[in-house]
């Protein structure tokens, strides 16, 4: 495993900057994840396109406690699961998936939570609704490994600008 493949960070006045400065830019929908991990109830890694899952996944394992996995492919250039090489090897490990394709909200992560805390292992996907079908094939969701699925409101459109809001 590769240094790179990890950011730590775990120094806890970093964390409440890194957190005061997502919910003032425009990214308050991320918090819940970050408060989660950094209150200890949440082992949590985002993705990029690049990662090798077994390695990353083998750390959140070793974390022994719920685990969440991010994958943004809502982006500017979202390619689906077929961009993600380490895509399939990540559902299935997840005992849950969250298909975020709306604009985020801060009660959505705090839903992911919710799934991480009762399922031990979830990976969330961010996409868009263009992409959610073949996302959604891929996790194949069952009684064993259900699936949320978020998506816009009639007449909304995906992406578009975040959220602004308060966190509690």
């Amino acid at each position: 495993m590769d240094a790179a493949d990890f950011l730590r960070i775990s120094d806890r006045a970093t964390v409440a900057r890194i957190i005061a400065v997502l919910a003032t830019a425009g990214f308050a929908y991320r918090v819940p994840l970050l408060q989660a991990a950094h209150a200890g109830r949440l082992a949590l890694a985002e993705a990029t396109r690049a990662w090798r899952p077994v390695a990353a996944l083998r750390a959140l394992d070793r974390a022994r406690k719920p685990a969440l996995l991010l994958l943004g492919d809502d982006d500017e250039s979202p390619t689906g699961p077929a961009g993600w090489p380490g895509a399939a090897t990540a559902l299935r490990w997840a005992r849950a998936v969250v298909l975020h394709a709306t604009g985020g909200l801060p009660e959505h992560y705090r839903l992911a939570v919710e799934m991480a805390a009762h399922h031990q292992r979830v990976v969330m996907v961010e996409t868009t609704p263009e992409h959610g079908p073949a996302w959604l094939a891929l996790a194949r969701p069952s009684p064993a490994r259900p699936a949320l699925l978020i998506v816009p409101p009639p007449g909304d459109v995906h992406p578009r600008p975040a959220a602004r809001g308060t966190v509690q």
